[in-house]
């Protein structure tokens, strides 16, 4: 019998101590500040020693092509690539439709890193 009560312990601490985690990243959101490019543009510029030019300069037009909406957004910080969620894509379509920038879309995205895609809770222009 004692076994069986260090082992159900055991697992009830597991359980609580997930629980607590996943709360602690849900209060603690983390902001990114750089560029939004579509993921097929930023394909061709992975490589590149200084993709921020490019990023600054990317055109609105070029991400509203119907290949390049389709392909979904990435943002530029700090010389990495993170790609948005499709909650992400769908708040950057609707800036583009609406923004006075002409390129280089610079936004500060609130959310959740999981991996290399941020789990997108809000998303704002930066002038």
């Amino acid at each position: 019998m004692c076994i069986r009560k260090a082992i159900q312990l055991s697992i009830v601490t597991m359980v609580a101590t997930l629980l607590v985690g996943n709360f602690a990243l849900a209060a603690n959101p983390t902001s990114w500040t750089g560029y939004v490019i579509d993921r097929l543009c930023a394909a061709t510029q992975r490589n590149s020693t200084n993709p921020l030019n490019f990023a600054k300069g990317h055109g609105k037009d070029c991400a509203l092509m119907p290949a390049c909406k389709k392909a979904g957004f990435t943002l530029l910080v700090d010389g990495k690539w993170l790609d948005l969620d499709p909650k992400g894509d769908q708040i950057v379509l609707n800036m583009l439709n609406v923004t006075k920038q002409g390129s280089g879309l610079h936004v500060r995205v609130d959310g959740q890193l999981k991996g290399n895609v941020i789990q997108v809770s809000k998303i704002t222009e930066v002038q």
